[in-house]
């Protein structure tokens, strides 16, 4: 019984400790220097995203910037991470009024890396 007991200890230690590696990870900024699905850049994009290690409590900024031109975006992210991947609703503030405005979906792959 003993035995049963420290393997499921381990493995819940290994999980809890894999998750807080994984949101340690998401923490930080990406930004596109390339085109992305098109033959030539059409929008600049930059990630802020910061992750409490403890909850999974996921905050963040999105901006987008039409290339060439000065029309930017600025959405808030807020959201709740799993195991490996968050879903951000994206919050646009206009008028003085917050609007929902999509989910994004973000996946910590391999050494950080994320889609």
């Amino acid at each position: 019984m003993s035995a049963i007991l420290a393997a499921i200890y381990f493995v819940v230690n290994w999980y809890k400790n894999k998750q807080k590696r994984y949101r340690q990870l998401l923490n930080g900024q990406w930004a596109n220097f390339d085109a992305i699905g098109a033959p030539s850049q059409t929008h600049y994009f930059n990630l802020s995203l910061h992750a409490d290690k403890e909850d999974g409590t996921v905050i963040g900024t999105l901006e987008i910037t039409e290339f060439g031109n000065d029309n930017s975006a600025l959405f808030s992210l807020n959201g709740d991470m799993r195991y490996k991947s968050v879903k951000l609703t994206t919050t646009v503030v206009r008028h003085g009024e917050a609007h929902h405005y999509d989910i994004v979906k973000v996946k910590v792959l391999i050494k950080g890396i994320c889609h």
